[in-house]
């Protein structure tokens, strides 16, 4: 095997599966996994880091393991290791194609090996906290293709892929310099000397964890979720709370301090803050009583001694039971008002303190009225069917909306009652019959609105309705005949289909026809009073566009094929696509035919 080996030389900083990913190339393979097989070993056991098929891959070049073991990684269910080094698997990503575009280049340029095998995945790469490039200055990039799932961990076959596919290196290579955390993770990465102190003594995910978090309340505060930061932005937390931590553990109290002295001087809610604070850092070390919990819990007893309870201040806990109302029920309406911070929706109402008088006048609130995911909760359906139908005529009958004390949508708790016993009395079976279906049910399988079967329930038009005992009040109970209701939704639009009907006969989702709509490749026609907040689109506008385009996606199923084999085929038959809607290729069917 020492010829295939030239064909694909060891790289010093590789990994073991991107070698053999190399090798199966360079010999003809038509996959890493399909190679290891003839050699007599498992690539997916060598990718978990057993030993023993390490060996076996090791003995099939005639070389020994010390040479591939830098490049070995193992797994032991959440924790990973990287040559002496433990992180925990979310700070690392393994199966997907994550690498330097300019490096990729410059391997296939001056690379050793035969051409087109000479790229090769970096260690350091699998690191999410290696965020760019040291040589090149550039971000690693992460190519979103959903069809390498199946290919992993086999790094030439995925970058073959994605090369084939696009032109990756233009749309996403972002200049980013290395910050402070990567220099530190490389280094201890490389099996350098470290210096002790009290980073040395923690495991390097637990470094990585409390740099980006500190970083991140540093820069940002604790109100905001350290994982909804952009990737920049990311980086630059990562590196000031390294810049932190590095410093030792005095100089971490010194930084809790300074932070609750600048963001709440005379603050009420210290003691909230602080509470998010320890939940955020607690979640950083696992050594953390002998770390950071102490510290944290002096300031948070420091400052417990100095608070005073202001007279007219009471828990949620108490004005809700005065007023007998539930006492989660006023948390969550006062965080959602901004009348206590986020942070209170995670806490007990009775940690929570509030003002007496605005507590009363929430409670009076909401001993009438309901939000809409309330009233959603109560009508027996999800919020989001709700929220999109509550606009439509046929609920503005029915519910009327009144302003909350923060100006939201409410609506009356008595005419949502009133509306749940008239689902009630629509059912003029005793039972459900076989085949009937939930209103739920009934708009997935046909596509229609929920608006459009309400409009038949209400009008009387629907003759099969029934209650499914012991489930409430509400939709949720109501069971229908989807026949009947697909004959009535159709008769009143003859010609007309809703927006996800008619992506299911073009095959295809609702963004990709909202593009093909945008592009002018469709047109919707005017709307109905039935159906509201969404296009429609009559029947003859669909076959035309189904007449003249035609997606590869349908093409392949048609054909029962693999629409990758099939694209190349057209394209060699000089067959190219006509347009391109969210990554959906669609041809002309008189270039097909």
């Amino acid at each position: 095997m020492s010829r295939l080996l030239e064909l694909a030389p060891w790289n010093s900083g590789e990994t073991i599966t991107s070698h053999i990913s190399r090798l199966a190339k360079a010999g003809g393979y038509a996959s890493a996994r399909s190679y290891a097989k003839a050699m007599g070993f498992s690539f997916d056991r060598v990718a978990a880091g057993h030993l023993d098929e390490a060996t076996k891959h090791a003995e099939s070049l005639d070389r020994p393991l010390a040479l591939f073991s830098n490049g070995l990684v193992t797994q032991n269910r959440r924790i990973v290791f990287l040559r002496s080094e433990k992180l925990i698997l979310r700070q690392t990503m393994r199966n997907r194609l994550r690498f330097c575009p300019l490096c990729v280049e410059a391997d296939e340029a001056a690379g050793r090996g035969r051409r087109e095998c000479r790229a090769y995945g970096r260690l350091e790469w699998q690191v999410l906290a290696v965020r760019a490039c040291p040589i090149h200055a550039v971000r690693l990039v992460t190519p979103d293709v959903p069809e390498l799932d199946v290919a992993d961990h086999d790094f030439a076959a995925m970058l073959t892929t994605v090369a084939g596919s696009r032109t990756w290196t233009e749309a996403e290579i972002d200049a980013l310099e290395p910050d402070s955390l990567q220099s530190y993770v490389c280094s201890r990465l490389d099996a350098g000397v470290r210096e002790r102190d009290w980073l040395a003594d923690m495991p390097l995910y637990d470094v990585i964890m409390l740099a980006e978090i500190v970083g991140a309340i540093a820069l940002y505060g604790t109100f905001r979720d350290p994982d909804i930061l952009n990737w920049r932005e990311r980086s630059s937390s990562a590196a000031a709370g390294f810049d932190i931590v590095r410093q030792g553990e005095q100089a971490f109290r010194e930084f809790v301090f300074s932070l609750l002295a600048r963001a709440f001087p005379q603050s009420g809610y210290l003691r909230q803050f602080l509470g998010n604070l320890n939940q955020y850092l607690s979640f950083a070390v696992e050594d953390y009583d002998g770390i950071v919990r102490g510290i944290i819990r002096e300031v948070m007893k420091k400052e417990a001694e100095q608070k005073v309870r202001p007279e007219h201040h009471m828990t949620v806990r108490a004005i809700a039971l005065q007023h007998d109302v539930d006492p989660l029920r006023l948390r969550d309406r006062l965080v959602e008002a901004g009348v206590v911070g986020a942070e209170c929706g995670r806490m007990q109402a009775s940690c929570v303190e509030v003002d007496r008088d605005i507590g009363s006048l929430y409670c009076a609130e909401l001993s009438t009225t309901l939000s809409y995911k309330e009233a959603s909760r109560f009508l027996g359906t999800d919020a989001g069917l709700f929220h999109r139908d509550e606009g439509a005529s046929n609920l503005q009958h029915h519910l009327s909306e009144v302003l909350g004390i923060d100006g939201r949508r409410r609506y009356l708790i008595c005419e949502i009652e009133e509306l749940v016993w008239t689902f009630q009395t629509l059912a003029g079976l005793e039972a459900p019959l076989p085949g009937m279906m939930t209103v739920d049910g009934v708009s997935g399988k046909y596509g229609f609105t929920a608006g459009d079967i309400l409009k038949l329930l209400f009008d009387g038009k629907l003759k099969s309705v029934a209650l499914k005992p012991n489930l409430g009040p509400g939709l949720k109970a109501l069971r229908l005949d989807p026949e009947e209701v697909r004959r009535e939704v159709l008769m009143e639009n003859r010609t007309n289909l809703s927006r996800l009907v008619t992506a299911r006969i073009l095959r295809v989702n609702e963004t990709t026809l909202d593009i093909l709509v945008r592009d002018g490749h469709l047109k919707p026609c005017s709307r109905p009073p039935t159906i509201a907040d969404e296009p429609i689109f009559s029947m003859g506008e669909i076959e035309e566009f189904k007449q003249q385009f035609i997606s590869l996606h349908e093409l392949a199923a048609s054909r029962t094929t693999n629409r990758f084999d099939l694209r190349k085929r057209l394209a060699e038959a000089n067959v190219h696509p006509a347009l391109e809607a969210n990554r959906i290729l669609f041809y002309r069917v008189i270039d097909i035919q």
